[in-house]
């Protein structure tokens, strides 16, 4: 049966194109129809959602990589604009949080590993891939390069980024509404556009030097760094709202795609597992998040969003839309996703040969 929306294999550039403007047409009704029924973040979760389904039911869905490297490139700008000078000054003042960071992330990834290998009887470079916290970008595909099969490695991280994704501002916008911890959402567009295309210019050149020096997602941690450095320096960097819908329509749509590499039949048969490493992992991560409520000033729902295992971009762009205290979530996330990406090679190509 050919599940081709155009009736032909994708073997063009322009049947790529056509591919790319259906996939994107479906998540902008679907985040039109979220919008209509007023669910929170319809231009993250209607994405997800649209075509997520399309893929599990076998269309063709497909967005380039090039859209979604400009995405990440946003995120970075728009998480990195919210950091200030104060935000930094308070690094000193989170050593304990980090701390139980660590601790929680060496926690959290041994219980994962152990229950994917003895519970779910994945492999070792399975267990240990499927059990690092984190996105989608760099472990995942490391993972299936030395032999991890593609179900058990990607599953377990779509279904973990996927959930938190979508629950996370239901839950939150919920919380907000009854107990009023969380700051209002930031006015994106209170500023002129200059502070915002200076931005833009430098974390281009930023990206490029991060590429040419090899660190961990640069498109994201290049431009998240330069204009952290810029906003903390005094410079007003405003992203307009349209821009950040458009970069929610993105993500949301590339995190939907991802089922496309998984058979529906597969699908049924690592779910159960993933969603029990899902309940695991998050609960573990709320744990050490309540740690650092007890023993700091820190507020469990910001501490649990700097602890989730669900992706430094994505977790750092819902803090930072949520307006619960980006500064301190997208710097526990990015360290630890900093010493994931040191680690985690290592570990993997240890136990290539235990496939």
């Amino acid at each position: 049966m050919n599940n081709d929306p155009f009736g032909e294999k994708l073997s063009s550039a322009s049947l790529l194109f056509l591919s790319a403007g259906f996939t994107l047409f479906i998540a902008l009704c679907f985040a039109c129809l979220f919008s209509y029924f007023h669910i929170p973040f319809p231009w993250l979760l209607g994405p997800i959602s649209g075509v997520g389904l399309c893929a599990v039911l076998g269309v063709k869905v497909y967005i380039p990589r090039k859209l979604s490297l400009s995405a990440r490139f946003m995120m970075g700008v728009v998480v990195g604009s919210s950091i200030t000078g104060d935000a930094l000054e308070d690094l000193i003042n989170w050593k304990v949080s980090i701390v139980v960071l660590l601790l929680t992330g060496l926690v959290t990834t041994l219980a994962g590993t152990f229950y994917y290998k003895k519970i779910a009887h994945f492999s070792w470079v399975e267990a240990i891939g499927s059990a690092f916290p984190g996105g989608l970008g760099t472990i995942p595909p490391f993972t299936v390069i030395v032999g991890g099969k593609v179900e058990h490695v990607l599953l377990p991280h779509l279904l973990r980024v996927v959930t938190l994704l979508t629950l996370i501002p239901i839950l939150y916008t919920e919380y907000a509404v009854i107990e009023g911890v969380f700051e209002p959402e930031p006015n994106l567009e209170q500023n002129d556009g200059i502070g915002f295309l200076i931005a833009i210019l430098i974390s281009l050149i930023a990206v490029w030097i991060g590429i040419r020096v090899r660190i961990p997602m640069p498109e994201f941690t290049a431009s998240l760094i330069a204009c952290a450095l810029m906003s903390s320096m005094g410079l007003s960097i405003s992203v307009p709202s349209t821009i950040l819908a458009a970069v929610f329509v993105v993500i949301g749509t590339y995190s939907g795609t991802r089922f496309s590499t998984i058979s529906f039949r597969k699908m049924r048969q690592v779910i159960v597992y993933a969603s029990g490493g899902l309940v695991i992992m998050t609960g573990l991560s709320a744990g050490g998040a309540y740690i650092i409520a007890y023993f700091t000033q820190i507020p469990l729902p910001v501490a649990f969003l700097a602890m989730v295992p669900g992706g430094v971009a994505e977790m750092s762009v819902l803090a930072t839309v949520l307006g619960v205290n980006p500064a301190y979530v997208s710097v526990h996330q990015a360290l630890r996703n900093v010493l994931i990406n040191l680690i985690a090679p290592l570990l993997l190509q240890k136990y290539k040969n235990k496939c």
